[in-house]
């Protein structure tokens, strides 16, 4: 159980979701154990409630917070400057409450997620030929419901033709590498940064029975791309769905990372309103954009590396 948290609430309601998603890394360097979103609440605005384990000093975490909020709304991410307060943080199941609150959803057209204790219930809506992904998406590593996520998804649909060999970079929870396999992939690899969530990705991997085709790394991909012990036949789709500025380090190892002369690509981490930047920094590596999609303000492409 959480001891203590922080509550950051956000005057224009738009705010919440992007903060969650641009401010997760920073939870997790301050020490939280998770966060919840709580986004309509009849009492107020919505909020973000940051948990803490003892030791975390919460007026030190708190002005973290405050300055990378104050960061993001100078750049134009964020519209309002968020209230951050201690919080008191009654006794609760967790767990229940996260099951309460997730359950099979169509990600989009022919896929959907479905957490493990909804398995094998019927599902009059699923229409035939479409595929179940099993998540249990474990503390804040990923659900698919994303916008970034589903944009991935609809890529992946109609980059794999059969047989591909994968890599995929901010996997989290695994969601892209599983569907990759599902979809027809040869094999895939599931490259995750944050050692917290390896056993949440391994764990999936075997919900799905794609642990013998999917290889978790866990560790920094820029060191996975210098070892060329790790990636001796190349790859055929790089997925890269990682915050764009987490991104651009990374970008000039995209050409050692394919197999032959070409490699699709899928992109997205990057806002909509930045995808002329976004596409001026790809561009260099050889990065050929085919298509791009927006949801919400989140961009995505399918592009191809040569």
């Amino acid at each position: 159980m959480p001891d203590w948290a922080l509550e950051v609430t956000f005057p224009n309601h738009d705010d919440l979701p992007v903060a969650a998603e641009m401010l997760g890394a920073l939870f997790h360097d301050l020490g939280s154990s998770g966060w919840q979103e709580q986004p309509d609440l009849q009492s107020g605005p919505p909020r973000l409630l940051i948990f803490f384990p003892p030791g975390v000093a919460a007026p030190w975490a708190a002005q973290q917070i405050l300055l990378a909020a104050d960061a993001l709304r100078a750049e134009g991410v964020l519209r309002s400057t968020p209230h951050v307060a201690a919080a008191d943080v009654p006794p609760t199941d967790w767990v229940a409450e996260f099951r309460r609150g997730f359950h099979r959803a169509r990600l989009v057209p022919g896929l959907w997620v479905v957490p493990p204790w909804e398995a094998g219930e019927p599902n009059p809506e699923m229409a035939p030929g479409e595929i179940e992904l099993l998540i249990n998406p474990g503390q804040a590593f990923g659900t698919g419901l994303h916008e970034t996520t589903r944009l991935c998804l609809t890529f992946l649909q109609r980059a794999i033709r059969g047989g591909e060999r994968v890599l995929d970079i901010g996997a989290g929870s695994g969601i892209l590498s599983i569907a990759a396999i599902r979809l027809g992939a040869r094999a895939a690899v599931a490259v995750e940064v944050d050692p917290q969530a390896e056993e949440n990705l391994r764990e999936n991997l075997r919900l799905n029975r794609v642990e013998a085709v999917v290889q978790p790394f866990i560790g920094d991909a820029a060191l996975f791309a210098l070892d060329p012990r790790r990636r001796p036949e190349g790859f055929d789709l790089l997925i890269c769905n990682v915050l764009a500025e987490r991104m651009h380090p990374l970008l000039s190892f995209f050409p050692r990372l394919r197999r032959g002369d070409a490699a699709r690509v899928i992109l997205s981490g990057y806002l909509w309103n930045e995808r002329g930047e976004f596409a001026a920094r790809i561009r260099p590596i050889g990065v050929a954009i085919e298509e791009e999609r927006q949801e919400g303000e989140w961009g995505a492409l399918l592009g191809r590396l040569r």
